[in-house]
């Protein structure tokens, strides 16, 4: 996931010291100086400035970084509509493709279907889920184990609301997706009344799920009922659980039987996006997985297999041929693996049915 442009070659400290030190001109008058921010902004960024908060515990204050300096600077970043675009710009393929092994995903169809956004983010937790809700999908539920932001999750929706007013054709997902009226009327039904203090109510545990009338955030695993999904998705999810095997256990008992999971996994190291000085495969030479369980493809198509499910594989993305010619040597338990044809397999896409 690439920076902001304005962050990509800049330290980030002076940024991450704004967010969480007692006084921050130190910090303020960095980013001035680093062209982040210009002086006549100082004082919106001294009024506005808010802790960050338990979302902070989920170790991204890189990402929180660029949405402070986006937000301030009138960029969207992460916040965009462009986002739930491009998660169903992964899904899509793989629900046509199950589509031929007997999905049925017709309007009346997707009308009756119950679906569920693993890991949602922290950010967006709801747009992918309220934009494939306007497509037609009866209900889509959200899910996210760390504490977001309700203020980045309500303004996700609102933008989210505001494009597709602007531009409804380019949301209409499917062949059959509803015409531009009702797609609109969809997003604007959905309850967003104290939306932020709900959110707030499901971060601290004081209440099992946020229900928008469609779409639906929860937060904990026993909140969600056993056998009632009729698929399941995530996009880049996987590779950063350590216990997978207990996570697809669980996405076997929401699943009605004969349910179907999609997943798009990326198998580089993430540190990549950011320091383009690395090698996408430089865990393997380190030893370092940073922020991924680093497990390559044939081992996690063991542990779909294992959880019982069939397992069907689509790549996506390569990396170049001969990426490893000049690579440095590999840490001692990953040499094993040198040379082989799967450690070019970037980013994958999966579906998993359950048995019938």
């Amino acid at each position: 996931m690439p920076m902001h442009p304005a962050l990509q070659s800049q330290p980030l400290a002076p940024v991450l010291d704004l967010l969480f030190a007692p006084d921050p001109e130190p910090a303020l008058q960095a980013l001035v100086s680093a062209g982040l921010l210009q002086p006549e902004q100082l004082p919106a960024w001294r009024t506005a400035r808010r802790p960050v908060g338990r979302a902070a515990d989920n170790g991204d204050l890189a990402t929180q970084a660029k949405l402070l300096v986006d937000a301030q600077a009138g960029q969207r970043g992460k916040l965009a509509p462009s986002e739930p675009l491009a998660v169903l710009g992964q899904l899509l393929p793989l629900l046509q493709a199950a589509h031929s092994q007997g999905l049925a995903l017709d309007a009346a169809a997707r009308a009756q279907q119950r679906v569920l956004d693993l890991g949602a983010g922290l950010f967006y937790p709801l747009s992918t889920a309220a934009l494939l809700h306007a497509n037609g999908v009866g209900e889509a539920w959200a899910y996210e184990p760390f504490a977001v932001q309700p203020e980045f999750a309500e303004a996700a929706l609102l933008e989210l609301q505001r494009a597709v007013a602007r531009e409804p054709e380019r949301f209409r997902c499917f062949p059959d997706s509803p015409p531009a009226p009702e797609l609109k009327a969809r997003l604007a039904r959905l309850d967003l009344h104290r939306l932020a203090e709900r959110i707030e109510e499901l971060n601290q545990g004081r209440s099992e799920r946020v229900d928008l009338g469609g779409v639906s955030l929860f937060q904990r695993p026993a909140a969600l009922p056993e056998q009632q999904l009729d698929w399941v998705f995530s996009n880049s999810v996987l590779e950063h659980i350590d216990d997978l095997a207990g996570a697809l256990a669980w996405q076997r008992r929401l699943l009605k039987p004969g349910g179907w999971a999609f997943h798009t996994v990326d198998f580089v190291d993430h540190r990549h996006y950011f320091d383009r000085s690395l090698h996408p495969l430089q865990c393997l030479f380190d030893g370092v997985l940073d922020a991924i369980n680093g497990l390559r493809p044939s081992q996690m198509e063991a542990l779909f297999m294992g959880a019982g499910f069939a397992c069907y594989k689509r790549q996506k993305l390569q990396l170049p041929a001969g990426l490893l010619d000049a690579a440095p040597p590999f840490a001692p338990r990953f040499e094993a693996l040198r040379g082989r044809p799967e450690l070019y397999e970037w980013v994958n896409g999966y579906l998993l049915r359950s048995p019938g």
